[in-house]
C-alpha cells in the first residue's frame, strides 16, 4: 500500500492539476495523480458507464447498465480493463462481458465483483428474477464472452448487489420476502464446486436479519465480503423507534461453512436518523467495515450524508455502534463506500444537488480510526463538470483507487483510475 506521506514532484505537480489534493498527517498538501480515464470502445449516450466499478489487483470492471446490446435497449454489458507493463495510461478494455440470457431493460452489471480471476456481474430486471452471473477468464486472458455459470434460487427477488472472495459469492436480494415479512431482504451465499463454477439453483446459506419481524430492512441492498465475514446493508432497517435509520449485518461464517442464519452483529449509528439510509453502501477489509448513510444530516444540513467506520472487538463482532464517523463536503456523501487495510473511501451522489462529484479519501492514523471531517484527498475529474455523478461508485485495491462517474444527461460515462 502507497502511503500519501510523501510524493515525488513530478507526481504531485500530475496530481494537482488532477484536482486530487490530499491534507497530510504533517498539514504539507500531497496528492494522488489521475492516472487514467476508462471509457467503452462501443459506448453510446445514457449507457450508465461506471455505475458500478470493481478492481482487484491489475483487472478492473466497470458496469454499463443501461448499454444497448443488439436490439436490447437497456440490456448492459460489463466491461474489463487489465493494468499494461507501462501502467494504466492508455489502457483500453479487453473484454466485454454479456449474459447469455439477457433482454431489454435487464440492466446486466448493475453491480459487479472481482477477486483475482473470477468476475460476478448482477443485474436488475426490475420485473424480478435473481441472477448473478459469474465469469472465470480463460486460460489465454479476458475475451468478449457470456458467463461461465449463472447462478439463481427461486427463493429470492432481484440479486441487486454482489461481491465475491476466493471461492464464495454473494448476491443481495432486498426485496425478498421472508415467510411473511414483505421486502424483509435475504443475502444469498454460494460456494464454489470442487470441478469449478456451474450454474446452479443451490445456494449455500440465506442470511437473513433477526430483527425483519418488526419491520422491512430490506438486508442485500449492498453487501461486500472479506475472508469469513459478510457485510450486508439493509437500508430500511428500524433502530430503537427510528424507521429507515438503517443498519449493517455482520455474519461469520461457522466452523461447519456457511450455513442458513440470522446475523452475527447489528451495526448503527450513534446519532443515526430518520431516513439515512445506513447501508447504502458497505466495505469489507480484515476487521473493518465501513457503511454510508448518504441522507444523514450534518450540523443540520439535511442530504451532506456520513460513512461509519465499525472496527471488530477484540472477542469478536457484536451489536455496535461506530468506532469512528468520517464526514466530507459534498452532498450524499457515502452513497458508495470501500476500504483497504488503512483507508477508507466515501463516494458522492449529487443528482440532488448542484455540484460536481467527488470522492474522499481517508487514511486511518497510527492510533486508531477517529471521528472527523478532515479528508487526506479529494478527487475529482479532470475533465468533471456539475452532476456528472462522479462518486457514483468506488473500488479500491491495494494502493489503486477506481471511481466511477455515469454522467448524468447525454454522456455514455467514465471511470477514472487513481
Amino acid at each position: 500500500m502507497r502511503t500519501l506521506r510523501s510524493v515525488p514532484i513530478l507526481i504531485l505537480a500530475l496530481a494537482l492539476c488532477a484536482g486530487a489534493l490530499d491534507r497530510g498527517d504533517s498539514g504539507v498538501p500531497l496528492a494522488l495523480a489521475q492516472l487514467a480515464e476508462l471509457t467503452a470502445s462501443d459506448g453510446t449516450s445514457q449507457d450508465n458507464f461506471g455505475w458500478s466499478v470493481a478492481v482487484s489487483g491489475n483487472t478492473i470492471v466497470v458496469g454499463a447498465p443501461s448499454a444497448q446490446i443488439s436490439s436490447n435497449a437497456g440490456e448492459g454489458a460489463a466491461y474489463v480493463f487489465v493494468k499494461l507493463s507501462s501502467g494504466w495510461k492508455n489502457m483500453t478494455q479487453v473484454a466485454k462481458l454479456t449474459p447469455s440470457d439477457g433482454s431489454s431493460n435487464f440492466h446486466f452489471a448493475y453491480s459487479v465483483a472481482v477477486s483475482g480471476n473470477t468476475i460476478v456481474v448482477g443485474a436488475d430486471p426490475g420485473n424480478g428474477g435473481a441472477h448473478a452471473y459469474v465469469f472465470v477468464m480463460p486460460v489465454g486472458g479476458w475475451k468478449d464472452m457470456t458467463e461461465t455459470a449463472r447462478l439463481t434460487t427461486a427463493n429470492a427477488n432481484t440479486f441487486l448487489s454482489v461481491a465475491i472472495s476466493g471461492n464464495v459469492v454473494v448476491a443481495g436480494a432486498p426485496a425478498t420476502p421472508v415467510g411473511s415479512n414483505f421486502n424483509e431482504g435475504a443475502a444469498f451465499v454460494y460456494v464454489k464446486p470442487k470441478n469449478g463454477w456451474i450454474s446452479t439453483t443451490n445456494y449455500a446459506a440465506e442470511l437473513t436479519p433477526s430483527d425483519g419481524i418488526n419491520g422491512a430492512p430490506s438486508l442485500g441492498w449492498s453487501v461486500a465480503i472479506s475472508g469469513n465475514t459478510i457485510v450486508a446493508g439493509g437500508i430500511y432497517a428500524t433502530v430503537g423507534s427510528t424507521v429507515y435509520q438503517g443498519a449493517a449485518y455482520v455474519f461469520v461464517e461457522p466452523t461447519v461453512g456457511w450455513k442458513t442464519a440470522t446475523e452475527t452483529a447489528k451495526l448503527t449509528a450513534s446519532d443515526g436518523q430518520y431516513q439515512d439510509y445506513l447501508g447504502e453502501a458497505v466495505g469489507i477489509n480484515g476487521s473493518t467495515i465501513v457503511a454510508g448513510a448518504p441522507q444523514h444530516a450534518v450540523s443540520g444540513t439535511s442530504y451532506l450524508g456520513a460513512a461509519y467506520v465499525f472496527v471488530k472487538p477484540t472477542n469478536g463482532w457484536t451489536n455496535a455502534t461506530q468506532t469512528a464517523e468520517l464526514t466530507g463536503s459534498s452532498c450524499r456523501f457515502g452513497f458508495s463506500v470501500a476500504t483497504s487495510a488503512t483507508q477508507a473511501v466515501a463516494g458522492n451522489q449529487p443528482g440532488v444537488c448542484n455540484e460536481q462529484g467527488a470522492t474522499y479519501v481517508y487514511r486511518r492514523p497510527m492510533t486508531g480510526w477517529i471521528t472527523t471531517s478532515k479528508f487526506n484527498a479529494k478527487l475529482t475529474a479532470a475533465d468533471g463538470f456539475v452532476q456528472d455523478d462522479f462518486g457514483t461508485s468506488v473500488s479500491i485495491s491495494g494502493a489503486t483507487i477506481v471511481v466511477g462517474a455515469p454522467k448524468s444527461g447525454f454522456s455514455p460515462g467514465a471511470a477514472y483510475v487513481f
